[in-house]
């Protein structure tokens, strides 16, 4: 099977990456040419990971496999999943499946790229088993999914780009489940307070898209917001609103690394309306303003 989209005027361009909609299964065994995110939206079953890991499945939840995973489902009928598959090379053209072993060559930024893939190829610290998604998280990453499928069937203006895009935003939203222990307990911390603490941590990562305000956040933890931010920078040395800045900024500059996404489309992807805010706070980021970035930095320009 071809893990393909193609597109162009002609129908001449060759995207390695393929959205799939499942029900009663969980598509083919192995992918040998691509990684694979499988989203089970819903449903019950057990199954065989790499031919001798049983598992019983959660819902929802991501199961993320490399080119020489496997999966089978062996009980359940009533699954309904999505896949994504794709090539490491639509992430950055420098990565194949090997790329793992040798920086070499490598950039900052290609190695914040190669962070973001670490779930399906570093197997040292981390598994191919499913990841539990919290609801909210589930649906996010659903509708993720739901607009890659429309990308590559529609094929509007940029349109690997934003595929790219929802594929990377995946990927945060799937690490950040997966470790979203963010502050580590300790005599000083009642377990309350880390439960708090981690909550709110969890919330900003997977939120952070939309609008947040601090009144807000402290009505949603029953407090007032000097006490809500005072106990956060206790923990994390940062304000709040200056901890969700540096989310914002982190995903705008992958963004703007990746893809070839008008600067105005990557402000509002990371929850901006004002284009002088997102401006103000990019520089203060990154010492450059959005487009000398990109220019120093997407790999996208280099290959023109």
């Amino acid at each position: 099977m071809n893990w393909v989209t193609v597109g162009g005027e002609k129908n001449d361009f060759i995207f390695l990456m393929k959205y799939q909609s499942m029900q009663g299964e969980l598509g083919v065994k192995q992918a040998s040419s691509r990684y694979r995110l499988v989203l089970i939206e819903s449903g019950t079953g057990i199954v065989v990971l790499n031919g001798n890991q049983i598992y019983p499945l959660m819902t929802p939840s991501m199961i993320c496999l490399n080119e020489n995973e496997t999966i089978e489902l062996i009980q359940g009928s009533t699954i309904k999943a999505r896949t994504i598959y794709f090539h490491p090379s639509v992430i950055n053209h420098k990565f194949t499946f090997d790329f793992q072993s040798d920086d070499e060559g490598f950039t900052i930024t290609d190695c914040q790229d190669k962070w973001s893939l670490r779930m399906l190829f570093d197997r040292q610290t981390t598994s191919c088993e499913g990841i539990y998604l919290e609801p909210a998280t589930a649906s996010l990453i659903s509708s993720h999914f739901e607009a890659i499928q429309q990308v590559l069937h529609t094929q509007p203006k940029h349109w690997p780009c934003l595929a790219r895009s929802y594929v990377l935003s995946s990927l945060y939203l799937i690490y950040q489940c997966k470790n979203s222990n963010y502050v580590t307990h300790s005599p000083e911390i009642s377990r309350v307070e880390q439960e708090q603490i981690n909550s709110l941590l969890y919330y900003l990562h997977v939120h952070y898209q939309e609008k947040i305000k601090l009144d807000d956040l402290a009505k949603m933890y029953q407090t007032n917001r000097t006490s809500l931010n005072e106990q956060f920078k206790k923990h994390t040395g940062q304000s709040v609103i200056a901890y969700l800045t540096n989310i914002r900024m982190e995903v705008a500059s992958t963004l703007l690394h990746n893809t070839l996404l008008p600067v105005t489309e990557i402000m509002q992807q990371v929850g901006y309306k004002d284009g002088s805010h997102f401006y103000r706070h990019f520089v203060k980021h990154t010492g450059q303003s959005p487009t000398h970035y990109r220019e120093k930095n997407c790999w996208l320009i280099a290959t023109k």
